[in-house]
C-alpha cells in the first residue's frame, strides 16, 4: 500500500480516495499514471493506493484485431484484484475487500482520515463495486470505470475470471443484482456511498453490457429506479454521455471507447464532492509505503 499526503492540507481531517490499479498494474503504476496525487496537491485530500497480492502467468494472443489477456494460472488474474470469492464478497470475510477496508481503518488512525471515496479500473472497478456492497458505513461515494456489477464474478476460487460476465452473458432484474448486493451484509439499514460508473461502448475486454447491468444494480440499492432521468451528450468531454439519475447514481457511456479507458479524474473528484475544500492546514509532502 502506497499513502499519499500533499503539502497543503485543507481540512483537519482531511478526505481519503481509495484509487484502486487494474490487472497487471500496481500500486506504484497507478499513482504514476492517474493525476490523484495532482488533484490531491490542488484540493487538498489523502490518497491511498492499495497493490494486489495477486500473481500468475499471463499471455496474449491477437483476435479480431484486438490484443487480449488470457490468464492461465489457475484461472487467476495477474496483480488482479479478489472479486470472485466467498469471502472477499462478504462483509468481514476476509481477502482483498477486508484487507483494503483495513488500510482505511489504518489511514484513519494514522493520518486522520475523514470521508472515505473509492474509484478504480478495470479490476480495479470491478473491487471499487466490491467494497461498496461489503463495506458501505466506510465509504461515501464510489466511482468505477470499465468493471463489473457486484457478484458478477462470484466463484468459489480466488481472483478468478468469469468468461460468462466478461462476454456480458450474466444478464438479472434489478431486483436480483440488488439482493446479492443486500446478502453481502446481512442485516445492515445504514447509508450506502453513491455511484458513479463508466464503461466504454467498444471495450473489448468486459463487455459494454456490464455497464448497463451496474447502473441497474446500483439504481436498485440505492432508490432510485423511479427517479426521473437526466441526460447530457459530451459530457464531461467529447465521447462521453452522462446519464444521472438522481443525487445516489451517474452512468457515463463512452462511445467507441475501448477497455484502455481514458480516466476523467476531475469529473472523479467533482461527482466526490472534493473539488472546494477549504484550505487551513499545511503539512509536509509524504509518500509512505507500507
Amino acid at each position: 500500500m502506497f499513502v499519499y499526503v500533499p503539502k497543503n492540507l485543507h481540512l483537519p481531517s482531511p478526505p481519503l480516495v481509495v484509487a484502486i490499479h487494474y490487472c497487471t498494474g500496481t500500486a506504484a503504476l497507478y499513482h504514476a499514471n492517474t493525476r490523484y496525487a495532482d488533484l490531491a496537491e490542488k484540493h487538498g485530500f489523502i490518497v491511498l493506493y492499495p497493490s494486489s497480492p495477486h500473481q500468475g502467468t499471463w499471455y496474449t494472443f491477437v483476435l479480431n484485431a484486438y490484443v487480449k489477456l488470457l490468464l492461465v494460472a489457475n484461472e487467476s488474474f495477474v496483480n488482479s484484484w479478489d472479486v470472485s470469492s466467498p469471502a472477499t464478497l462478504t462483509h468481514n470475510g476476509g481477502s482483498d475487500s477486508k484487507a483494503i477496508a483495513d488500510m482505511i481503518l489504518y489511514s484513519k488512525t494514522h493520518f486522520n482520515t475523514g470521508s472515505v471515496f473509492i474509484t478504480g479500473t478495470s479490476s480495479g472497478g470491478m473491487m471499487t463495486q466490491v467494497l461498496a456492497a461489503t463495506y458501505p458505513a466506510l465509504i461515501t461515494a464510489c466511482s468505477a470505470f470499465c468493471g463489473v456489477p457486484f457478484g458478477g464474478f462470484s466463484s468459489s476460487g480466488i481472483a478468478q475470471w468469469s468468461d460468462a460476465c466478461a462476454t456480458g452473458k450474466i444478464i438479472k432484474s434489478s431486483e436480483e443484482w440488488a439482493a446479492i448486493v443486500y446478502d453481502a451484509h446481512p442485516g445492515y439499514v445504514g447509508p450506502r456511498p453513491r455511484m458513479q460508473v463508466w464503461h466504454g461502448t467498444d471495450d473489448e475486454i468486459i463487455d459494454y453490457g456490464n455497464f448497463g447491468e451496474s447502473v441497474k444494480q446500483w439504481r436498485r440499492v440505492l432508490g432510485v429506479e423511479g427517479v426521473e432521468v437526466g441526460r447530457r451528450e459530451d459530457d464531461p468531454s467529447r465521447q462521453w454521455t452522462r446519464t444521472v439519475y438522481g443525487e445516489m447514481v451517474e452512468g457515463l457511456s463512452g462511445k467507441g471507447v475501448v477497455h484502455n479507458i481514458p480516466l476523467e479524474e476531475d469529473d472523479v473528484i467533482r461527482f466526490f464532492g472534493l473539488a472546494n475544500l477549504r484550505p487551513n492546514q499545511d503539512n509536509a509532502n509524504i509518500f509512505v509505503k507500507g
